[in-house]
Protein backbone atom coordinates (compact mmCIF):
# COMPACT_ATOMS: atom_id res chain seq x y z
CA UNK A 1 0.00 0.00 0.00
CA UNK A 2 2.79 2.39 0.95
CA UNK A 3 4.88 1.64 -2.15
CA UNK A 4 1.83 1.94 -4.41
CA UNK A 5 0.97 5.35 -2.95
CA UNK A 6 4.55 6.63 -2.76
CA UNK A 7 5.27 5.90 -6.41
CA UNK A 8 1.74 6.84 -7.48
CA UNK A 9 1.20 3.43 -9.04
CA UNK A 10 -2.35 3.61 -7.68
CA UNK A 11 -4.55 6.25 -6.14
CA UNK A 12 -5.70 5.89 -2.53
CA UNK A 13 -9.01 4.18 -3.36
CA UNK A 14 -7.39 1.71 -5.75
CA UNK A 15 -4.60 0.97 -3.25
CA UNK A 16 -7.13 0.13 -0.53
CA UNK A 17 -9.36 -2.00 -2.78
CA UNK A 18 -6.44 -3.78 -4.48
CA UNK A 19 -6.11 -6.56 -1.86
CA UNK A 20 -9.78 -7.47 -2.35
CA UNK A 21 -9.42 -7.42 -6.11
CA UNK A 22 -6.29 -9.56 -5.77
CA UNK A 23 -8.19 -12.01 -3.54
CA UNK A 24 -10.89 -12.41 -6.18
CA UNK A 25 -8.26 -12.73 -8.92
CA UNK A 26 -6.44 -15.40 -6.89
CA UNK A 27 -9.69 -17.26 -6.39
CA UNK A 28 -10.50 -17.20 -10.10
CA UNK A 29 -6.99 -18.39 -10.95
CA UNK A 30 -7.21 -21.11 -8.29
CA UNK A 31 -10.56 -22.26 -9.67
CA UNK A 32 -8.72 -22.82 -12.95
CA UNK A 33 -5.39 -24.07 -11.56
CA UNK A 34 -6.69 -26.51 -8.91
CA UNK A 35 -8.62 -28.81 -11.27
CA UNK A 36 -5.76 -28.79 -13.79
CA UNK A 37 -3.25 -29.49 -11.00
CA UNK A 38 -5.39 -32.31 -9.61
CA UNK A 39 -5.82 -33.91 -13.03
CA UNK A 40 -2.07 -33.69 -13.73
CA UNK A 41 -1.23 -35.07 -10.29
CA UNK A 42 -3.64 -38.01 -10.59
CA UNK A 43 -2.55 -38.77 -14.16
CA UNK A 44 1.13 -38.71 -13.14
CA UNK A 45 0.52 -41.07 -10.20
CA UNK A 46 1.02 -44.79 -10.52
CA UNK A 47 -2.23 -46.47 -11.68
CA UNK A 48 -2.79 -48.25 -8.36
CA UNK A 49 -2.72 -44.91 -6.49
CA UNK A 50 -5.09 -43.03 -8.80
CA UNK A 51 -8.34 -44.37 -7.37
CA UNK A 52 -7.38 -43.30 -3.83
CA UNK A 53 -6.41 -39.81 -5.00
CA UNK A 54 -9.65 -39.47 -6.95
CA UNK A 55 -11.61 -40.42 -3.84
CA UNK A 56 -9.73 -37.80 -1.84
CA UNK A 57 -10.38 -35.17 -4.52
CA UNK A 58 -13.96 -34.78 -3.29
CA UNK A 59 -12.82 -32.22 -0.69
CA UNK A 60 -11.18 -29.83 -3.16
CA UNK A 61 -14.04 -30.24 -5.64
CA UNK A 62 -16.61 -29.47 -2.92
CA UNK A 63 -14.59 -26.37 -1.95
CA UNK A 64 -14.60 -25.24 -5.59
CA UNK A 65 -18.33 -25.87 -5.82
CA UNK A 66 -18.92 -23.92 -2.60
CA UNK A 67 -17.28 -20.84 -4.09
CA UNK A 68 -19.00 -21.24 -7.44
CA UNK A 69 -22.35 -21.96 -5.78
CA UNK A 70 -22.26 -19.03 -3.38
CA UNK A 71 -21.21 -16.55 -6.05
CA UNK A 72 -23.55 -18.11 -8.62
CA UNK A 73 -26.43 -17.77 -6.16
CA UNK A 74 -25.69 -14.05 -5.83
CA UNK A 75 -25.69 -13.63 -9.62
CA UNK A 76 -28.93 -15.59 -10.08
CA UNK A 77 -30.80 -13.70 -7.36
CA UNK A 78 -29.46 -10.37 -8.64
CA UNK A 79 -30.54 -11.18 -12.20
CA UNK A 80 -34.04 -12.29 -11.18
CA UNK A 81 -34.55 -9.30 -8.90
CA UNK A 82 -33.28 -6.72 -11.38
CA UNK A 83 -36.29 -7.15 -13.65
CA UNK A 84 -38.82 -6.86 -10.81
CA UNK A 85 -40.10 -3.71 -9.19
CA UNK A 86 -38.21 -2.06 -6.37
CA UNK A 87 -40.73 -3.20 -3.73
CA UNK A 88 -38.79 -5.01 -1.06
CA UNK A 89 -35.48 -4.18 -2.70
CA UNK A 90 -33.98 -3.12 0.64
CA UNK A 91 -34.67 -6.61 1.96
CA UNK A 92 -33.06 -8.26 -1.08
CA UNK A 93 -30.08 -5.91 -0.95
CA UNK A 94 -29.56 -6.73 2.73
CA UNK A 95 -30.03 -10.43 1.99
CA UNK A 96 -27.50 -10.37 -0.87
CA UNK A 97 -24.95 -8.39 1.15
CA UNK A 98 -25.32 -10.78 4.08
CA UNK A 99 -25.00 -13.80 1.80
CA UNK A 100 -22.01 -12.29 0.04
CA UNK A 101 -20.21 -11.44 3.29
CA UNK A 102 -20.84 -14.69 5.11
CA UNK A 103 -20.81 -17.22 2.29
CA UNK A 104 -19.24 -15.64 -0.78
CA UNK A 105 -16.38 -13.81 0.90
CA UNK A 106 -15.97 -16.60 3.46
CA UNK A 107 -15.68 -19.17 0.69
CA UNK A 108 -13.19 -16.98 -1.19
CA UNK A 109 -10.95 -16.37 1.81
CA UNK A 110 -11.15 -19.96 3.02
CA UNK A 111 -10.60 -21.33 -0.47
CA UNK A 112 -7.53 -19.22 -1.16
CA UNK A 113 -6.08 -19.67 2.35
CA UNK A 114 -6.44 -23.46 2.23
CA UNK A 115 -5.66 -23.76 -1.49
CA UNK A 116 -9.09 -25.35 -1.91
CA UNK A 117 -8.25 -28.27 0.40
CA UNK A 118 -5.71 -29.77 -1.98
CA UNK A 119 -3.90 -31.24 1.05
CA UNK A 120 -6.85 -33.65 1.29
CA UNK A 121 -5.49 -35.34 -1.84
CA UNK A 122 -1.83 -35.20 -0.73
CA UNK A 123 0.21 -32.93 1.51
CA UNK A 124 2.66 -31.92 -1.23
CA UNK A 125 -0.07 -30.38 -3.42
CA UNK A 126 -0.70 -27.04 -1.59
CA UNK A 127 2.88 -25.75 -2.06
CA UNK A 128 2.85 -26.82 -5.71
CA UNK A 129 -0.53 -25.22 -6.43
CA UNK A 130 0.51 -22.03 -4.59
CA UNK A 131 3.60 -21.74 -6.79
CA UNK A 132 1.47 -22.21 -9.91
CA UNK A 133 -0.94 -19.53 -8.66
CA UNK A 134 1.69 -16.84 -8.10
CA UNK A 135 3.44 -17.47 -11.41
CA UNK A 136 0.13 -17.32 -13.31
CA UNK A 137 -0.59 -14.04 -11.50
CA UNK A 138 2.85 -12.76 -12.52
CA UNK A 139 2.05 -13.46 -16.16
CA UNK A 140 -1.30 -11.66 -15.78
CA UNK A 141 0.43 -8.67 -14.18
CA UNK A 142 3.13 -8.58 -16.88
CA UNK A 143 0.58 -8.71 -19.68
CA UNK A 144 -1.61 -6.05 -18.09
CA UNK A 145 1.35 -3.74 -17.44
CA UNK A 146 0.19 -3.35 -13.86
CA UNK A 147 3.17 -1.35 -12.57
CA UNK A 148 4.15 0.37 -15.80
CA UNK A 149 4.18 3.86 -14.21
CA UNK A 150 6.58 2.91 -11.41
CA UNK A 151 10.36 3.16 -11.71
CA UNK A 152 11.94 -0.01 -13.11
CA UNK A 153 13.40 -1.20 -9.79
CA UNK A 154 10.12 -0.68 -7.93
CA UNK A 155 8.11 -2.36 -10.67
CA UNK A 156 10.51 -5.32 -10.68
CA UNK A 157 10.25 -5.59 -6.88
CA UNK A 158 6.45 -5.46 -6.98
CA UNK A 159 6.17 -7.92 -9.87
CA UNK A 160 8.80 -10.49 -8.93
CA UNK A 161 8.84 -10.19 -5.12
CA UNK A 162 5.66 -12.18 -4.53
CA UNK A 163 6.35 -15.11 -6.87
CA UNK A 164 9.95 -15.49 -5.71
CA UNK A 165 8.95 -15.33 -2.03
CA UNK A 166 6.11 -17.83 -2.42
CA UNK A 167 8.36 -20.16 -4.43
CA UNK A 168 11.03 -20.05 -1.72
CA UNK A 169 8.41 -20.71 0.99
CA UNK A 170 6.95 -23.59 -1.03
CA UNK A 171 10.40 -25.13 -1.47
CA UNK A 172 10.98 -24.76 2.28
CA UNK A 173 7.61 -26.41 2.96
CA UNK A 174 8.42 -29.30 0.61
CA UNK A 175 11.79 -29.70 2.34
CA UNK A 176 10.09 -29.68 5.74
CA UNK A 177 7.60 -32.33 4.57
CA UNK A 178 10.46 -34.46 3.25
CA UNK A 179 12.67 -34.18 6.34
CA UNK A 180 9.97 -34.29 9.01
CA UNK A 181 7.44 -36.66 7.50
CA UNK A 182 9.14 -38.45 4.60
CA UNK A 183 6.65 -36.96 2.11
CA UNK A 184 8.01 -36.23 -1.35
CA UNK A 185 6.42 -35.66 -4.73
CA UNK A 186 8.16 -38.75 -6.06
CA UNK A 187 6.68 -40.92 -3.28
CA UNK A 188 3.27 -39.30 -3.68
CA UNK A 189 3.25 -40.28 -7.33
CA UNK A 190 4.56 -43.75 -6.53
CA UNK A 191 7.68 -43.29 -8.64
Amino acid sequence: LGVALAYQVADAVEAVTEPWVQLIQNCVVLVLVVPVGLVLFVRAARPDLRRGYLRRARGPLCALLAVAGSLGFILVVSATRSGNSFRGSAFWLLFLLTWMIFFGLGALVNGVANVFRTADVHEVLPPLVSVALVWVNLVVDLVSGKYGDAPDRVAAFLLWGGPLTVTCLALWELRRLRRGHGLTLRRALGR
